[in-house]
Order: structure tokens, then sequence, then C-alpha cells
């Protein structure tokens, strides 16, 4: 069938700067992603299952140490393919992806990076970043350095748009 018009959506879970390494963590998330697909996988403009934002960014903002950061990859990087992949066995019509902070050097590190089907990138160039041509570069140099992987701009903002 033919899709009516209307915008196209990244629809995620409330899976936001940080994991927890706990069961009952866990469980809310994956809890969050039967949700989210019994509410909106009939949507007709939802083409994204998103299941992460900025996870990552914590390591900067508690000062992990490399130790710490290992860590918490793997917990993050378990839970993140366990929700990926609930997403593509419900829901194979659609494609997943998450949300990351820009620098995706981090998420490719911790084995982020190939979980997703198209991984997305939050970028606020103008708000958080000076140069507002920053944009340009970071999708060109992201393209350079991943060519044979799609990219989702999933925030943009504050004086840049």
């Amino acid at each position: 069938g033919v899709r009516p018009p209307g915008p196209d959506c990244y629809s995620e879970i409330q899976l936001v700067n940080e994991v927890t390494p706990t069961k009952e963590f866990h469980d809310v998330v994956m809890q969050l992603a039967h949700e989210l697909v019994a509410q909106q996988r009939n949507h007709p403009s939802v083409f994204f299952w998103g299941s992460m934002n900025e996870v990552l960014i914590t390591t900067y903002r508690k000062g992990f140490t490399p130790a710490q950061r290992t860590e918490y990859f793997v917990q993050v990087r378990e839970l993140v393919r366990e929700v990926d992949t609930f997403y593509r066995e419900v829901d194979p019509s659609r494609l997943t992806s998450f949300a990351i902070h820009g620098d995706y050097n981090m998420y490719s590190e911790a084995g982020l990076l190939d979980i997703p089907q198209v991984p997305g990138m939050n970028l606020y160039y103008g708000w958080y970043e000076p140069k507002m041509d920053g944009a340009r570069e970071f999708v060109e140099r992201y393209h350079h350095d991943v060519p044979d992987r799609p990219l989702l701009m999933t925030e943009y903002g504050a004086g840049a748009d």
C-alpha cells in the first residue's frame, strides 16, 4: 500500500544519558521497548525504533577511569543489543536506530555503532559547538570514516536549524 503523507518519525524509548547496571533497570528498559512498539506499531509515520539516546555521555560527566569505561561499554552494548534484537524480531518492517552525542568514535570503540541498522546523531552546531557549518564537516567526516553506514539526524537545533 501507499503510505499516507506525513512526517517520518524516529521513536525511541526513554533510555537517555546513562545505563544503570541492575536487573531492575534492564527489566524496565525492556518493558519500555515492548510498550513503545505496542503503542506505535500501527502508526504509518514511524520509520525507526530507537534504543537509546546519548548513553555514553555519562563517561565524561562522571569522569570514568579507563577500566570503568570499558566495563560500562560492555553493559551498555549488551542492553542495546537486546533492545535492538527485540525491535527486529517484533517489527522487521522498520529500521532500528539510536541517538548518539556526535562522538561516533567513542560509540564505535564501545562496539555500539554496528548494532542499529541506521545510527543517529544529535548535532547542535551553533549551540554546543560554535561553528554553524560544523554539521556539514561532521557528516562528511562520518561518511569518509564509515562509508558503508547510513546516518540519521536524530536531533538538531537551538539556533542551528
